[in-house]
C-alpha cells in the first residue's frame, strides 16, 4: 500500500468514527418539555393531594402528578404540542385550562386556583 492509499483509508476511518458519535450524541438528545405548578384554594392556601392531568391534545397520551403539602406538582418529560390541564380534588370544583401551546425545552408555570364546589352526600340504603 503506498502513502496517498494510506492516507485515504485513514481519513475515511475518521470520518466514518465521526458519523457514528455524532449520530449517537444526537439519538440521545430527547428534548423534553414540563408543566409545574401550584395549586391553592380562594383564599391562597395550598391544595394538598390534588390530582393533576395533563393530556396531549394531538395523541391522547395522558400524564399525572399529585400536589405535596404545599400544593406543588410537576409533571416532566411532555413533548411539545397542545396540552389540557385538569385539577381535581375533593370538596372543590374541578379546573381545566384548555390551549396550553408547549414548546420544546420548554416548562411554563400553570398555578392553579381552585373554587369550594358542592358537597354532595350519596346514601345508600340496603333492604
Amino acid at each position: 500500500m503506498d502513502g496517498n492509499s494510506r492516507l485515504r483509508l485513514n481519513t475515511l476511518g475518521l470520518r466514518i468514527a465521526a458519523a457514528i458519535l455524532f449520530c449517537g450524541a444526537a439519538y440521545s438528545q430527547t428534548i423534553s418539555s414540563s408543566i409545574g405548578g401550584r395549586v391553592t384554594d380562594s383564599s391562597g392556601a395550598p391544595v394538598a393531594a390534588a390530582a393533576i392531568t395533563v393530556r396531549n391534545a394531538g395523541t391522547g397520551a395522558v400524564n399525572t402528578a399529585v400536589t405535596d403539602d404545599s400544593g406543588t406538582y410537576s409533571i416532566p418529560a411532555l413533548l411539545a404540542g397542545v396540552y389540557e390541564l385538569t385539577a381535581t380534588k375533593e370538596g372543590f370544583q374541578t379546573y381545566t385550562a384548555a390551549g396550553i401551546h408547549l414548546l420544546s425545552a420548554q416548562t411554563p408555570r400553570m398555578d392553579v386556583s381552585l373554587r369550594v364546589g358542592n358537597v354532595r352526600q350519596e346514601v345508600t340504603v340496603v333492604s
